[in-house]
């Protein structure tokens, strides 16, 4: 269904991938997993042509489609459910040039068409998938200029199930789901007819609809027959099976070291020998290099109030996002928000941020609280602009919580960004 032979990509003079050659087969759900910054989302780039390898070629089976999540809809006011429709083009084309073709063995090949992709049931099953995601009647009836942006990726998900392609790539495709959506999408996907291949933090998900997992490792990829248990049990068998080797390595390296110690008398072979297996067994570490991202920050003396919300409501229109909320947020709380998209989870974070006021309520921030916001939808990037630089716009250096003064380049690096990465431009 999909062949991928010999790619190599690199970037900053890194290579993600690196001679990569694989086959995946028709009707196969495979999780993509790896570290992140392993190349995940450029692999997803290489395949659906919107980057293009330094080496190698990517090809479909002959007819088959391939079906990517976009999210550029029409301005001409369609509905949500006409702009579903729309995203098969074979059927928007063949209903057109119903309307206007004059030539008669024409016009009877395109209703023959027509009822082969099942055009007329077309609509009813649009329906159910927006259903599905979260739509109800009225809601598909209305425009996407009517919607959040995490309702709109809904959308967008929508179109793309509805093309029915014969790969379909998801990337992170449950960020903007609640659970209860989830659900249903897990259940759509483990019936789909056609090859799946996504990408997800979400790890009971990715369990759930995977039947192969793709691992992304050091430049190479690597294929595991099973869900994401499976590959757990697999690699924790691998790494065992490592270590287990690691450990033999480091016995004989001890014993080739303490015989070239030995005196010259005491020794039974020659020198050059043992030297030669030395330099091997160093060679040969059997364990990769991880790198941990580790961050601590050093913070100031908080007094007795960090956050203190009282009586806040919010409401546009008739929809009252929350009403008469309290909480005093007391030191190192952790704390997550969770809801159905369009609950107002934003909306609060704006309102303790400032950006936006409560209609009614007060939120007192501590003496001593200061706020970093990592916002859903990110400002647009300067691309001349080197990562180095954007960083350096909003500090030049940074003190840890071991008192240690760091540079913007040494806090890239803790973010896995090497030198040739932090010059490269953020195109």
């Amino acid at each position: 269904m999909l062949s991928i032979q010999n790619i190599t990509y690199r970037v900053a003079g890194r290579a993600l991938l690196e001679n990569v050659s694989l086959n995946i087969p028709s009707g196969h759900r495979v999780g993509l997993v790896g570290a992140n910054g392993c190349g995940k989302s450029t692999l997803f780039k290489l395949i659906s042509g919107e980057l293009a390898a330094d080496d190698g070629t990517v090809s479909l089976m002959k007819k088959a489609t391939l079906g990517v999540v976009r999210q550029d809809f029409p301005e001409d006011g369609l509905s949500l459910l006409e702009i579903v429709l729309a995203a098969d083009e074979e059927r928007a084309v063949l209903l057109a040039e119903a309307e206007t073709s004059q030539d008669m063995n024409r016009i009877g090949y395109i209703y023959e068409r027509l009822t082969e992709i099942n055009a007329y049931e077309a609509p009813s099953r649009a329906a159910s998938i927006l259903a599905g995601l979260g739509f109800d009647e009225m809601a598909q009836a209305q425009t996407i200029t009517s919607f959040s942006g995490g309702w709109r990726a809904r959308v967008a998900l929508a179109c793309v199930l509805f093309s029915q392609p014969t790969v379909l790539l998801l990337d992170e495709p449950t960020n903007h789901l609640d659970l209860d959506t989830i659900e249903w999408f897990q259940d759509y996907l483990s019936n789909y007819k056609g090859t799946i291949i996504f990408v997800t933090h979400d790890r009971y998900f990715l369990d759930a609809v995977s039947d192969k997992i793709m691992e992304m490792e050091n430049g190479q990829i690597n294929f595991f027959k099973g869900n994401y248990s499976y590959y757990l049990r697999k690699k924790e068998q691998q790494d065992i099976d490592v270590q287990r080797k690691e450990t033999r390595r480091k016995a004989q390296l001890k014993k080739e070291i303490k015989w070239l110690k030995r005196g010259a008398r005491a020794r039974t072979s020659k020198p050059k020998d043992h030297l030669d297996r030395v330099k091997e067994l160093i060679d040969k570490s059997y364990l990769s290099e991880n790198k941990d991202l580790d961050i601590s920050f050093k913070t100031k003396r908080l007094g007795k109030t960090i956050l203190e919300i009282k009586n806040i409501t919010k409401q546009y229109d008739d929809n009252i996002l929350f009403s008469n909320f309290n909480h005093n947020f007391q030191k190192l709380e952790r704390i997550g928000i969770i809801g159905p998209n369009g609950c107002g989870k934003t909306t609060l974070l704006k309102c303790i941020m400032e950006e936006i006021d409560p209609d009614n309520g007060s939120i007192k921030i501590g003496v001593n609280t200061s706020f970093s916001y990592f916002q859903q939808n990110i400002e647009e990037f300067d691309n001349n602009q080197t990562v180095l630089d954007y960083i350096q716009e909003f500090a030049h250096n940074i003190r840890t919580a071991d008192g240690v003064l760091h540079s913007a380049s040494e806090m890239l690096q803790r973010f896995l960004f090497d030198g040739k990465m932090q010059q490269s431009r953020l195109e």
